[in-house]
């Protein structure tokens, strides 16, 4: 019984928290501002509480002057292929929070998938791969360069 009602309590949370989400990302799709942004990890999981599957993609993107860093979670692996560790992608952030952005990974900067390997091993150096797993599971530049032939020429 006991854990019927925490279940409940946490399912109710985690709906409110995504109504608060999609708010949210309706006010930055109508006035956030254009940006860039790097994909510096990313890893799929299964969700065994949720029996699904989720895609975790990091971001990072600087305003002002300043660095931030965001954790977009996707349901499924729809985006699998789409986010690539290394690229740069099209973000909306907002001016006065820029906090809230939005990860476009629909919207690769073309030009930019020849850096894909200097920006990796820039962030080897930095450190900011911390986990071991993050760093298996970008995609080997290799099979992303059989899958996207015409950006490396």
């Amino acid at each position: 019984m006991i854990f019927f009602i925490v279940s409940t309590i946490i399912l109710f949370f985690c709906f409110l928290i995504g109504i608060g989400e999609r708010k949210n990302d309706k006010l930055i799709e109508a006035n956030g501002i254009k940006g860039i942004c790097t994909v510096t990890h990313m890893r799929a999981a299964d969700r065994f509480s949720e029996g699904g599957k989720h895609l975790y993609v990091r971001y990072e993107y600087k305003m002002g002057g300043e660095l931030y860093s965001r954790l977009k979670t996707y349901g499924g692996w729809k985006h699998l292929q789409d986010a690539i560790v290394g690229m740069k992608y099209e973000i909306k952030y907002l001016e006065e929070d820029p906090q809230k952005s939005i990860i476009y990974l629909n919207h690769p900067i073309v030009s930019e998938y020849k850096n894909i390997e200097k920006v990796r091993d820039s962030l080897r150096a930095t450190g900011k791969y911390k986990y071991k797993e993050w760093l298996k599971n970008a995609e080997p530049i290799e099979s992303i360069k059989a899958r996207y032939p015409e950006y490396f020429r």
